[in-house]
């Protein structure tokens, strides 16, 4: 591969690794502004207790807010997990591309899911877990929680893995998702304190990416 090509592909890796995901912020934002306007009638409805009573009764048919913010969470989640997916895949694929390109043998930083979310990013105060493992962890809760049925106490492998993470940000596994609220309680600690700033899960994802790229030597970002 001649100059100009290995310019090339050195040029695309280095954006990769140090531009936030604009794609994924563009695609959450309805789900972000629709979050925070149920917040708001949710918090408005508590303050009108009866209203909100009076309105259940009269329509069966009526999700509680509680439940929608939770969807909407999850499905941020979700959209979370699959921009961190394909981060392991272009650390895989950068050094493929490197090694054809330079033609040569590169030593490699561990590019495994387990040994890149639990080596880069920000680790949460008082737990023994990375916040982008935290948001992993929390993707797949609100992915399998029904498949759970609440028996997490059975969970093994994977699920048992996610169940400790979850727990240990304050999720009670127990109860369901809508009266546990647990994807709320659990992203607040990740500094998420209201529907608003519900994009700071996308930012730590983009920051753990900018972690990684550093310590790809052949990138040259420190």
């Amino acid at each position: 591969m001649d100059a100009d090509m290995q310019g090339m592909m050195m040029r695309f890796y280095k954006g990769v690794f140090t531009r936030g995901e604009t794609w994924y912020t563009s695609t959450i934002k309805s789900l972000i502004m629709s979050a925070v306007e149920n917040e708001a009638q949710y918090n408005k409805e508590q303050k009108e207790e009866i209203y909100y009573i009076i309105k259940k009764l009269h329509d069966d048919s009526l999700e509680p807010y509680e439940l929608i913010i939770e969807t909407q969470i999850g499905l941020v989640l979700v959209m979370c997990q699959t921009y961190i997916t394909r981060v392991i895949s272009q650390v895989n694929y950068f050094y493929k591309d490197y090694e054809f390109a330079f033609k040569t043998t590169v030593s490699k930083i561990d590019s495994s899911k387990r040994a890149l979310l639990a080596s880069y990013g920000p680790q949460i105060k008082g737990v023994n877990y990375r916040s982008i493992e935290i948001i992993d962890a929390l993707a797949n809760y609100f992915k399998h929680h029904e498949e759970w049925g609440g028996n997490y106490r059975f969970l093994k492998g994977n699920e048992k893995r996610t169940a400790e993470i979850v727990s240990s940000v304050g999720g009670n596994l127990g109860l369901s998702l809508w009266y546990s609220r647990n994807l709320s309680k659990c992203t607040e600690k990740l500094g998420v304190r209201s529907m608003e700033n519900l994009s700071l899960l996308l930012k730590i994802v983009d920051d753990w990416k900018l972690d990684i790229g550093k310590s790809i030597t052949e990138l040259g970002l420190e």
